[in-house]
């Protein structure tokens, strides 16, 4: 404007860093009089970084304005006062910092009936909706889709045209309007205005987004130590009038998983302060049996065990006899037990054949006893008689 000064600053608050959009003529070239840059403070403003240009074109961009949107993304509104009619242009950064191809010219938001307009303002809603506008008209452009990629839809709002608009939500979630009224610089007798309104019913012609939700992944079952594999998983944007839409694997986070934690997860997938959850399975490690300090099956405990060999006599080591199997007959003798079947033990102290009948043998050789004793008798009788009658 034949002044050469820096102006129209516009300060963001992010990570600790204070920036400062803003104006700046003092840089000759062929860019309409005007860029836009900005300068860091990580002191409070104490001191600033070097200027960093994000927009360079010859139509002399100006009156920079950003904002963050609800999923995690950053869009800068300006005007272009070196076209005829004057627009507004947008463009969109993964952060406030860096605004790739600073000598583009972006986006240009939507005009009425071929009114666009200067001294442009963008603001998110709370519920994600993204509202912005120009000094030119008295209505407002709301996008369709909470990253700005959706159609841009004019809004009433009875808030009167003027330089520098602003925008604001209230705690009680009311949308404020306020700026200068009347068109281009006003002189003395202009108004200050402040519009107060329900974002509800202005932008009812607008959805909202509700919710996301989630299908897949194709690989729930996971052995420990795998990566978690997100092929196959589908993330949709749900929308109020019922629409949905996918979105971007970059544009969403995934959390929860745990590749060293054995059973069922809770897998936490987030975007624009929405979240939806799947579940995967680790599987644990088996043991083998008898590792970790518990006795498998089959194995001995350690130490005796007095009540295990009562019930298992003859196995492990025995009191007596010298640790013989049960059912030997060791020439001692000892601890030998007699039933009713038995006819011989080892009491005696002769050795026993293999094929005399055994403690716990059925056999009964009882009567086989008794008639060799007869026979014996008999002959005794049949001698003595001999003798006689000699």
């Amino acid at each position: 404007m034949g002044y050469d000064p820096i102006w129209e600053p516009f300060f963001v608050y992010y990570e600790d860093t204070l920036i400062c959009y803003y104006s700046d003529e003092t840089v000759p070239g062929d860019n309409g009089g005007q860029i836009l840059v900005y300068k860091t403070s990580a002191d409070g403003g104490a001191s600033w970084s070097d200027t960093t240009t994000i927009v360079d074109t010859n139509a002399r961009p100006g009156m920079p304005v950003v904002s963050q949107m609800a999923n995690g993304q950053w869009i800068l509104t300006y005007e272009t006062v070196g076209w005829n009619p004057i627009k507004a242009g947008y463009k969109i950064a993964d952060n406030p910092f860096d605004w790739e191809n600073v000598s583009e010219w972006g986006d240009t938001l939507p005009g009425i009936i071929g009114t666009y307009g200067g001294s442009p303002y963008v603001y998110t809603l709370d519920d994600g909706r993204i509202v912005a506008g120009t000094g030119s008209l008295s209505e407002v452009f709301v996008n369709t889709r909470e990253d700005g990629t959706g159609e841009w839809i004019a809004c009433a709002t009875g808030a009167p045209a003027g330089y520098n608009r602003c925008y604001l939500q209230l705690s009680t979630g009311e949308f404020v309007i306020a700026g200068t009224e009347g068109s281009g610089f006003a002189g003395q007798g202009n108004k200050i205005f402040v519009k107060v309104m329900d974002p509800d019913e202005v932008f009812s012609a607008v959805p909202t987004f509700d919710s996301i939700s989630v299908t897949g992944p194709n690989i729930t079952e996971y052995e420990p130590g795998d990566e978690l594999d997100l092929t196959g998983l589908f993330v949709m944007a749900n929308y109020s009038d019922g629409s949905s839409r996918e979105i971007n694997s970059n544009a969403y986070t995934v959390s929860g998983y745990d590749a060293d934690t054995s059973g069922e997860q809770v897998i936490t997938v987030s975007y624009a302060g929405k979240t939806a959850e799947f579940k995967v399975t680790v599987a644990g490690e088996t043991d083998e049996p008898g590792e970790g300090g518990q006795t498998g099956e089959g194995e001995k405990p350690d130490g005796d065990d007095p009540a295990a060999d009562d019930k298992n006599p003859g196995s492990g080591d025995q009191e007596a006899g010298g640790g013989e199997p049960a059912g030997s007959n060791p020439d001692n003798g000892a601890n030998s037990t007699k039933t009713d079947s038995d006819v011989q033990t080892s009491d005696n102290g002769n050795n026993v054949d293999s094929n005399t009948p055994q403690t716990g043998d059925n056999t009964n050789i009882l009567p086989y006893a008794v008639m060799a004793a007869a026979a014996l008798a008999a002959a005794g009788y049949a001698i003595a008689r001999r003798k006689k009658v000699r």
